[in-house]
């Protein structure tokens, strides 16, 4: 949903514009545009002072970029710096993260292929850890992740898909 659209030759710009996936809103963006280059699709925005850009190549390949997104439900994106190919590669930073019944002053992940590393800060207590992706090429954003942070004789547990993630204290 948008407030404004405006069409160009090889591109769509939106204003003030809502995100959903599926019934989940995802943040609202004051700009979103969706733009054609050779050999992919790029959508690009702003939101809070911050800005993003996602390219999907033709082979299924994600490059997303970001930093500073304050709009995002549940999280701020401090920074991303992601490639999602035949595994995933690269950093992410979320600030004032809301998870289910878990709340976080910090989340950083550090992926590696089919691997990655976390660390995990929530009032004066930090957790560290790793875990692993289970690619799927089919639908890269469904790969499932798992993994374990410790800290102060507490296990976090770190599991769903890259686009649903949930984080909890193990019990």
């Amino acid at each position: 949903m948008a407030e404004g659209v405006e069409e160009r030759l090889l591109s769509l710009r939106l204003r003030k514009a809502q995100i959903y996936i599926k019934d989940f809103k995802l943040g609202e963006f004051e700009s979103l545009e969706l733009s054609f280059g050779t050999f992919y699709l790029l959508l690009s925005g702003q939101c809070a002072g911050g800005s993003f850009q996602i390219k999907l190549y033709l082979n299924k390949e994600i490059v997303a970029k970001g930093k500073d997104l304050g709009c995002i439900k549940n999280a701020q994106v401090k920074s991303l710096d992601l490639r999602i190919a035949e595994g995933v590669k690269g950093g992410l930073e979320l600030t004032n993260v809301k998870l289910k019944e878990l709340s976080l002053d910090e989340l950083s992940l550090n992926f590696k292929g089919n691997v990655f590393s976390g660390e995990a800060k929530t009032a004066s207590l930090t957790f560290l850890g790793d875990g692993v992706i289970s690619f799927n090429k089919q639908n890269p954003l469904s790969s499932t992740i798992n993994g374990k942070l410790l800290g102060s004789g507490m296990t976090m547990l770190l599991s769903g898909t890259l686009n649903n993630l949930s984080l909890e204290f193990a019990r």
